[in-house]
């Protein structure tokens, strides 16, 4: 994965296709994943280069939040954040 993500071109399931990108922690080791799924169909030559940016950007944001969020002892976002998160 030296280009930053991986992709399951139908090597998995015929028919489908997924992009997996690491989400980073502050040391630059992965801590989480962020895969984006779908058809060979809806996975073209047209919109590779912009699922992958995009699933990138994503994994991004969310090694962001991740940093910035206080954690429990087993290094889990408690529940309330989480809660209030999806609520804004």
């Amino acid at each position: 994965m030296q280009q930053g993500f991986s992709i399951d071109d139908e090597e998995d399931e015929l028919g489908l296709r997924c992009i997996g990108v690491p989400v980073l922690d502050l040391e630059g080791s992965a801590s989480a994943a962020v895969s984006l799924s779908g058809t060979s169909s809806q996975f073209n030559e047209a919109n590779y280069a912009f699922l992958i940016r995009e699933t990138q950007n994503a994994a991004a944001e969310i090694g962001r939040v991740l940093a910035q969020t206080p954690s429990d002892s087993s290094g889990l976002i408690p529940q309330s954040i989480r809660v209030a998160r999806q609520a804004s």
